[in-house]
């Protein structure tokens, strides 16, 4: 659907149709020779995460462009607007959730994963990950891609809590490899509450 400044913005309906799970999406790709680019500026109702396994190119969010060359990650929350172009045909894997996926987490989960993942004021949306933190991610992307599929009894709890812990594991790196302010700063918290209004 197009909204008044014709950027493209894409829903849960179109997005995760082939989901089992409400409010969730994984798939791990590898892109083929022809039309590997999106070309038009787009915004998304829901999060989602990229990673590049391999590959190289330029992804542009917020009309920022950022190089990148894999593995990597990024973190895309519902306002951004972005657009990537690849160099040559990559391979990785991609999550979309919205907050309705964590209705039930407590209040100080939620707002590490809202707030603090997928924060663009301390560092920018890309990380660049080491050859040791790009397998880790992998495994937990395998992990919960196989979990995501399987119609077992209990799969999308299992899920919702891979995902937390597969978030928290990204707030680590992140941690480790970027200077992030204090959670607790009361200045922070009173800009997110401003931000959020």
């Amino acid at each position: 659907m197009k909204n008044k400044t014709n950027i493209n913005v894409y829903n849960e309906k179109e997005s995760f149709k082939n989901s089992i799970i409400d409010n969730f999406y994984i798939s791990y790709y590898k892109d083929k020779k022809e039309n590997i680019n999106r070309i038009d500026n787009h915004q998304h109702t829901y999060y989602e995460i990229i990673f590049i396994e391999n590959g190289k190119g330029i992804h542009t969010i917020d009309f920022k462009n950022y190089e990148f060359s894999g593995p990597c990650l990024f973190l895309l929350h519902p306002k951004n607007v972005h657009r990537i172009y690849k160099e040559a045909p990559t391979s990785g894997g991609v999550i979309k959730f919205n907050d309705n996926f964590f209705v039930n987490e407590d209040v100080n989960s939620k707002f590490l994963l809202k707030y603090r993942v997928f924060d663009d004021i301390d560092v920018q949306p890309v990380i660049n990950l080491s050859l040791e933190d790009g397998a880790e991610i992998l495994e937990f992307i395998e992990l919960i891609r196989n979990q995501a599929n399987s119609e077992k009894c209990f799969s999308a709890n299992i899920v919702m809590n891979l995902l937390k812990s597969f978030l928290l594991k990204i707030y680590q790196i992140k941690k480790n490899s970027c200077l992030i302010g204090d959670i607790s700063d009361h200045r922070f918290l009173r800009f997110k509450q401003f931000q959020e209004l």
